[in-house]
């Protein structure tokens, strides 16, 4: 059967996923801590999201609700990553249960998960359902028999995937690798045959995911904006792509060569930067040694070699989509890397000291890799909850030196707020943990122009007419807020000049 597996196998998963997501996530879905684009509470983005290419997630929120609700997301969240989980340990058959409990740890700690929850918690359990169609793609095609009902339902899958969030195509692209270098075959027949048959399924998905798209965006009369986010980024020549294909390399060592760590004492955070350096550097070599040492065959050897070459291309593929623009929310696909070495030990017979020893080493490493994501995902979280406290008490006093000029009127009198939200330091002067690192991660809860706007209206409810603009003649000499002179009543109109 297509979902065979024995029910205490199943259960066991279930109850590590749920430990995961409470000690790495917990925290975050028992509290607001509203920030960044989450500041958007009531998800009426519809729209705009259509426009970027993910015209699923409408009818998705329609069933879930429009309100960004925390325990609510963290349930949607824990079953499609408990679902990914299952469904990435029964695809590559995992037999030890220490390495299924990591595996579990690795896709639920994932720091993009972290980010994601952080500061863009009302897509978090639509991010996770992208994650999970992109592995139960290929769950489908390795477990179904060749007929028309698996080719529509691989199809399907694929299209969801990519009408819910495109980034986690190189999911979907780097697990595919990982089938292929796990398999022992030397026809060379057979792999071109197993790739030509990807690329119909993504040829088809693709082709029919954007004609839906274009009809929504054309019957519905929704303006395709060209953003770093969009569908319509998505361009590529034949120059492009080979800068592209160079650029994933150099992200492959961005990734693992600065990875994100928690904060722990001065010292201690310098080790803990070369630890981890080590430990993805033994990693990503180990991979490449097991994969081409266990291979069957000289012709087997090679193509693994070659598999192992791409495989940094794979994780990073949706850079070769999306352009110069390659943000933390796409990169979920790195964690495949030490899934693969944990594969690549499992499936080794412990006949001595040696092999024991190697599988314990690996344990051990990735065991710690896991907890470092654990931790910083609590201090991640932590950091959010001192922001709220501070931005709340930063913009309750900025209202209240509004309110005590002279001649305004609350509700009546229109509030100018001067110049760029994202260059504003006053929003930016939140605890920023020494030593606690991550790209992708605002160290503010305003952070561009719209989220005051949110704020004001969701967070406080204040009663002000307020708009806010560019640098003009009448600002232009005005100082920066706080200091005196930052906020000024001309011609019955207030200006707060938060930035140059």
């Amino acid at each position: 059967m297509i979902f065979s597996n024995t029910k205490q196998d199943t259960r066991h998963i279930i109850i590590w996923s749920f430990l995961f997501i409470v000690v790495s996530h917990g925290y975050r879905f028992f509290n607001l801590m509203y920030s960044h684009d989450a500041l958007m509470i009531l998800q009426q983005d519809y729209n705009w999201q259509i426009s970027l290419g993910r015209w699923l997630q409408p009818l998705v929120i329609c069933f879930r609700g429009a309100i960004c609700a925390p325990q609510l997301l963290m349930v949607n969240q824990g079953i499609f990553l408990t679902a990914s989980a299952w469904l990435l340990i029964n695809l590559f058959k995992v037999k030890s249960y220490i390495v299924k409990v990591i595996i579990i740890g690795l896709i639920i700690s994932n720091k993009v998960i972290t980010i994601t929850n952080a500061s863009f918690l009302p897509w978090s359990d639509l991010f996770s359902m992208s994650l999970f169609f992109s592995i139960f793609s290929v769950y489908l095609f390795e477990k179904l028999k060749d007929s028309v009902g698996k080719h529509i339902m691989i199809i399907a899958s694929i299209i969801c995937m990519l009408a819910l969030y495109q980034g986690y195509l190189s999911v979907l692209i780097s697990i595919i690798l990982m089938t292929l270098l796990l398999t022992n075959d030397s026809d060379l027949k057979s792999y071109v045959t197993f790739i030509i048959k990807w690329l119909i399924y993504l040829a088809l998905a693709g082709v029919i995911y954007y004609v839906v798209w274009k009809l929504l965006i054309c019957n519905l009369n929704i303006e395709v904006k060209d953003t770093y986010n969009g569908l319509s980024n998505a361009k590529i020549g034949l120059k492009d792509f080979f800068i592209r294909l160079k650029e994933c390399y150099s992200e492959f060592y961005y990734y693992f060569y600065y990875n994100s760590q928690y904060s722990t004492l001065p010292l201690a955070n310098q080790i803990l930067t070369v630890l981890l350096r080590i430990i993805n550097s033994v990693v990503i070599i180990m991979v490449a040694v097991i994969s081409i040492v266990t291979g069957k065959g000289i012709s087997n050897r090679i193509i693994r070699g070659v598999g192992c070459l791409l495989f940094p291309v794979a994780l990073g593929s949706v850079k070769i989509f999306s352009g110069d623009t390659f943000y933390t929310l796409v990169k979920y696909s790195y964690i495949l890397i030490y899934v693969m070495l944990l594969i690549y030990i499992d499936r080794i017979e412990i006949k001595s000291t040696v092999t024991r020893v190697l599988r314990l080493f690996v344990v051990v490493i990735i065991s710690f890799f896991v907890w470092n994501n654990i931790v910083f995902a609590n201090q991640a979280y932590t950091e959010k909850a001192i922001q709220e406290k501070q931005t709340f008490a930063y913009v309750v006093n900025l209202i209240n030196r509004i309110e005590s000029v002279p001649g305004y009127e609350a509700g009546v009198t229109p509030v100018n707020f001067v110049g760029a939200i994202e260059k504003a330091k006053y929003f930016d002067d939140a605890l920023n943990f020494q030593g606690f690192s991550s790209d992708g991660y605002s160290t503010s809860m305003i952070t561009y122009k719209g989220t005051l706007t949110y704020y004001l209206n969701t967070m406080i409810n204040t009663n002000m007419v307020f708009n806010e603009m560019e640098q003009s003649e009448a600002t232009e000499n005005m100082a920066v807020y706080p200091s005196d002179g930052s906020i000024a009543y001309i011609d019955g109109i207030i200006y707060v000049k938060l930035s140059d």
